[in-house]
């Protein structure tokens, strides 16, 4: 399996200077264990000018702004879509029955107003606690109990 190397431009001028002096593409490719045409396109972009320093800065800087570009576009859309949403939370209706307090905890369990006994909704414990108990309907344990001591 072959394995991908990077050369720097200076090396990749040196071969290509070696070349255009007269050395063979097999001496080249062997001495520099590369391709011979690795080194034919190294010679065409280097009489082409492309192996210039100037150029490679010229090309990485326009490459960086693309990069920059695209990255201010993506924070822009970003922005927007959070404005959004912040804009969509701020018309949301609270709900008035959930509490958003810590200290004070969930909402207390609408248990009193479920029928007792027959019904299928009832499901917790102290409910048929209370049916147990012949708690009246309606009534909880507590009002049953505080009633029998008066």
């Amino acid at each position: 399996m072959t394995r991908h190397r990077s050369h720097s431009a200076a090396f990749k001028r040196q071969v290509a200077e070696e070349f255009i002096a007269g050395e063979t593409l097999h001496a080249l490719s062997k001495r520099h264990d590369i391709s011979r045409q690795l080194v034919r396109i190294w010679v065409g972009k280097f009489e082409a000018g492309a192996l210039d320093d100037d150029v490679q800065a010229v090309d990485l800087i326009q490459e960086y702004e693309a990069k920059i570009a695209a990255l201010e576009r993506m924070v822009g859309r970003q922005a927007l879509e959070l404005e959004l949403l912040k804009g969509a939370l701020r018309h949301l209706p609270r709900p008035r029955s959930a509490t958003t307090s810590v200290v004070t905890g969930p909402v207390a369990s609408r248990s009193a107003e479920i029928p007792c006994c027959g019904s299928s909704r009832k499901k917790g414990i102290r409910r048929r606690f209370e049916c147990f108990l012949g708690a009246d309907h309606g009534v909880g344990i507590d009002q049953q109990l505080a009633s029998d001591g008066n």
